[in-house]
């Protein structure tokens, strides 16, 4: 679970960063209160900048953290009740020929997948 945190994320850093780096460049002159009317602007450039970077922040780092921290704390869970443990391996189960469902369980041959959609 952890490779596929850290490879979404390494994945995800370089559009993100792009994207709110530039969007925080754009808004200086409307942070700073360069030119007529800024007194009523700059709150809003500085309030939009900050909100960004915060934001940007919590996508890139706190979120996947986040993330993995719930996801060891359902696995304590579990022991601690005494189910077995999740099975994450759908690539590899993939390449096997096995068939998966959602969550990244092996789905027996055979087995009747329940449709709540009306049959035609």
């Amino acid at each position: 679970m952890r490779e596929a945190i850290v490879e979404g994320a390494a994945v995800r850093l370089r559009p993100i960063l792009m994207t709110s780096i530039t969007t925080v460049i754009a808004l200086v002159p409307l942070a700073l209160g360069w030119g007529k009317g800024s007194e009523m602007l700059r709150p809003l450039g500085i309030v939009v900048s900050f909100g960004l970077s915060l934001s940007t922040f919590v996508i890139l780092f706190l979120t996947p953290s986040l993330y993995e921290v719930v996801h060891n704390g359902v696995a304590v869970l579990r022991r601690w009740v005494g189910l077995p443990p999740r099975k994450f391996a759908p690539r590899e189960a993939e390449e096997e020929g096995a068939v998966l469902d959602a969550n990244g369980n092996e789905v027996r041959a055979g087995a009747e997948e329940e449709s709540f959609l009306p049959q035609r």
